[in-house]
């Protein structure tokens, strides 16, 4: 069984990094991965008390995001005389490969071993995940430590631990260093010592020493040179309730196109056996998602795909639940139902993993959300197109002369010079 278990974790592992690594460069360029790494680059030029006191105030420095991301991507890509966008989709694909290996550690916790493999491999394989993993965003650093920082709180709680609590404090302030949101995390530990330990002794103490590093990082990121222009952000994006209806159904069009062949309903199959055979821990994975949605759906004027991200390890953990729970009473019942369900189960895994590839391996035919396609693929957003332009361009088109070009939704070119 370790022997099978061990196998099943290295080709998890495998397939999560060829489907994050694997041409890496072959989507163009969108513009918030041009808007990042010109950042990148414009930190690196200047001297670093320079470019904190530019960073916030709004101009051309100011992406709204906290710069330690891309003062290390600047940093590496300096060192290694490497592309900066090149540098920044790798560093996403690397914590990408992390957060499916955290993934199962989730599952492992919460529901035992078996499902944290399949939850692992659920999200090796996500579209959701693969798409904005492969990218130069916040994103997929930020599902990295913020699903740390839950792992190791509950491990503190359940230890009694305050050196690990200490260990979360970090990866939760790590998490808001990345995108200020991630302080909502803090009340997890809480709900986990209270609500599944029913602790009130050392186990709470080890949660609050996780709780404080969240909300110490976010306050002195506010007070900091930073703040203003972090709070600007927010004050643009907060439209309550006036984008409710339009980011639900960004959502619900998400969830249909990258949950497919039935897992958005296995993941509510699963919720349902979570609340019923163990709701205590339920209710931890629960408020996790809803820390994750509701305020993108209620507050926000806008809320891609990607924002929900951080929800994904804990939907893949109660699809598996859903899997692993009805495939064992499909098996007690009979066997050939039950190898039956296990392979509707492998299925399920194949046609999220075909989806991936296509999006790895053919952009412009794999299938995406609608808000996704206009950012990626077809809208001004979209890199689409400027590389082929480019070319005819710079091959066809005498120096000095006037170029008016055209790219269409279809991804066709046209091109006008005089």
């Amino acid at each position: 069984r370790g022997f099978i278990l061990g196998t099943a974790a290295l080709v998890i592992i495998v397939v999560a990094t060829f489907l994050r690594f694997y041409a890496v460069m072959r989507w163009p360029v969108f513009i918030d991965e041009d808007i990042y790494s010109q950042a990148t680059l414009d930190l690196m030029r200047m001297p670093f008390r320079a470019a904190l006191a530019h960073y916030p105030g709004g101009g051309e420095l100011s992406t709204g995001k906290p710069p330690w991301l891309f003062l290390a991507r600047g940093i590496i890509s300096r060192k290694t005389d490497t592309d900066v966008v090149f540098v920044g989709r790798i560093m996403s694909a690397a914590f990408g490969v992390v957060t499916t290996i955290l993934t199962f550690f989730l599952g492992q916790r919460v529901f035992g071993i078996k499902v944290g493999i399949l939850a692992a491999a659920l999200y090796a394989v996500s579209p959701v995940a693969v798409l904005h993993e492969r990218m130069v965003l916040q994103d997929g650093p930020l599902s990295t430590f913020a699903l740390a920082f839950v792992i190791v709180a509950w491990a503190a709680v359940d230890r009694h631990s305050l050196p690990l609590g200490v260990a979360a404090a970090v990866l939760g302030g790590l998490a808001v260093q990345v995108k200020p949101p991630a302080v909502s995390m803090c009340v997890i530990p809480i709900l986990i010592a209270i609500v599944v330990n029913r602790s009130v002794g050392r186990s709470l103490v080890a949660a609050i020493v996780a709780t404080i590093g969240p909300v110490v990082s976010y306050v002195g990121l506010m007070a900091s040179p930073l703040g203003p222009g972090l709070a600007a952000q927010n004050e643009d994006m907060l439209r309550p309730f006036v984008a409710f209806w339009g980011s639900y159904d960004t959502v619900r069009d998400a969830v249909g196109v990258y949950f497919p062949a039935g897992l958005a309903m296995m993941i509510l199959v699963g919720t349902l056996v979570a609340v019923v055979r163990c709701p205590r821990r339920a209710s931890v994975l629960l408020a996790v998602i809803l820390l994750w949605s509701i305020p993108w759906l209620i507050l926000s004027r806008f809320s891609p795909s990607r924002y929900y991200l951080p929800a994904v390890p804990y939907a893949c953990c109660l699809a598996a639940l859903a899997f692993v729970y009805l495939s064992t009473i499909a098996l007690r019942f009979n066997r050939f139902v039950g190898v039956a369900a296990i392979g509707g189960v492998a299925a399920v895994v194949i046609v999220s993993g075909a989806a991936s590839l296509n999006l790895v391996v053919d952009p412009r035919s794999a299938t995406l959300s609608k808000l996704d396609d206009w950012q990626y693929r077809s809208g001004w957003p979209s890199g689409f197109g400027y590389d082929e332009a480019g070319h005819y361009i710079s091959s066809k088109v005498e120096p000095g002369a006037s170029v008016v070009y055209v790219i269409d939704p279809r991804h066709l070119i046209a091109v006008g010079a005089y």
